[in-house]
């Protein structure tokens, strides 16, 4: 019980000091960063996941990467089934812009680093703004960058899918 204990306080810690280290690093590089479509500023981001992941106690494997071809555009879709999703995701090797919901981008650090990576907020609770988000989206995709979505919206606890409006059309 103790260790347990001690190990999951580990883990909330190093992934927050991680987190606190990472935005003036990611600051400092989108300063330099002339590209408008932020690839450099979105692969640094990209990186806080693959770190995220070693300090966690998971055993990633990921299979089917020889499919991938990084000169190609993808829609990524996943269920958000834990918070192991986004280090995973973060383990493919495209370009990439991620569409979360726009309160993410209102939480300090992760919200700064979410718009300094140029990714796309969603609000959930308007329409218009949501086919904005998908419109953006659609220019990345034109643009040559991948996208990645999360249709149910946020994590289920039980079997039940809630079903999201980030990918969700009426």
């Amino acid at each position: 019980m103790v260790s347990r204990i001690l190990r999951s306080l580990w883990i909330w810690l190093a992934s927050e000091m991680l987190i606190v280290l990472w935005t003036p690093l990611m600051a400092v590089g989108r300063l330099f960063d002339r590209d408008p479509l932020r690839r450099r500023t979105g692969r640094w981001f990209r990186r806080l996941g693959i770190a995220l992941a070693k300090v966690n106690p998971w055993r990633i494997h990921i299979s089917g990467t020889e499919h991938l071809d990084p000169r190609q555009t993808y829609v990524i879709v996943s269920n958000h089934q834990s918070l192991a999703d986004i280090p995973l995701l973060s383990h493919l090797r495209t370009d990439t812009k991620w569409m979360a919901k726009a309160e993410l981008f209102r939480t300090p650090l992760l919200g700064w680093m979410l718009r300094m990576a140029g990714d796309v907020p969603v609000n959930r609770g308007d329409r218009r703004k949501g086919a904005k988000a998908l419109m953006q989206c659609a220019r990345y995709l034109r643009q040559g960058l991948s996208v990645v979505c999360f249709p149910e919206g946020t994590r289920s606890r039980s079997e039940e899918r809630r079903v999201g409006k980030e990918c969700r059309s009426r």
